[in-house]
């Protein structure tokens, strides 16, 4: 009965299955230390802008994908309640993931005046302010 290996040896499936086990491991090696972290999101009453770094990011309730490599503020406003910051700070970890802390951020925001102009002003909040 004829073989598919023309010689002993000659077969290369067993170096093909080497490189293809290595390049496996690489990979999920790289997906461990992902340079991103999900962080989610939440306000009670829900329907806050959340204003990551300065920028509007979404909508409350949501999950954002944040780079691990720096200290983040978080800042929650809604219409009818006193605003919310919250920063997130970047730790070192021993094995070389860096994270963030927290994890997740849920607020309950207290009714009251929406608007922190001295705040968002220190922390550049890009905040629309609607035309009069």
């Amino acid at each position: 009965m004829p073989t598919l290996a023309r010689r002993h040896g000659s077969c290369k499936l067993p170096r093909v299955k080497a490189k293809l086990l290595a390049s496996l491991v690489l990979a999920s090696g790289g997906l461990a230390c992902a340079a991103y972290q999900n962080v989610g999101v939440e306000s009670d009453p829900p329907g806050a802008q959340i204003y990551l770094d300065g920028k509007l990011a979404e909508q409350t309730p949501a999950k954002l994908e944040i780079g691990r490599d720096k200290d983040h503020t978080v800042y929650l406003k809604r219409q009818g309640y006193k605003p919310e910051l919250v920063v997130l700070e970047k730790h070192a970890a021993n094995d070389g993931i860096d994270f963030l802390t927290p994890a997740d951020v849920v607020r309950r925001l207290s009714p009251g005046p929406s608007d922190d102009l001295e705040l968002e002003r220190r922390l550049k909040i890009e905040v629309d302010k609607p035309a009069h």
